[in-house]
């Protein structure tokens, strides 16, 4: 269980929108869709290689009071940087929903 003072990180919510490129077809950006505090903590790190390049990834847990709206294919944004949502764990009737976010992948 979380308490309201462990939710002090500021997070920006961003969705997938399409917007109209000015030639007939649409781009893809992210618009802010809420501002919210949350809890932020690491869950797991990893290395790789791929195409001949170091890569790295970090799943963070992150923590928000509901009612939130979030889905599957937003971005969290935290600290300037973009992690992309993984899962969301709500907890019945909890007041707080976790969500798995991951930085160092594409969208």
């Amino acid at each position: 269980m979380y308490r309201p003072g462990e939710l002090d990180q500021r997070v920006t919510i961003l969705r997938p929108t399409r917007v109209a490129d000015g030639q007939g077809g649409f781009a893809v950006t992210l618009a802010p869709v809420a501002e919210r505090w949350a809890h932020m903590r690491p869950r797991s790190a990893k290395e790789g290689y791929e195409r001949g390049q170091v890569t790295e990834g970090a799943v963070y847990l992150c923590v928000l009071r509901v009612p939130v709206d979030i889905k599957a294919d937003d971005t969290v944004r935290w600290n300037g940087e973009d992690f992309n949502v993984r899962g969301l764990l709500p907890r019945g009737r909890s007041l707080y929903l976790e969500v798995d976010v991951q930085r160092g992948v594409a969208l």
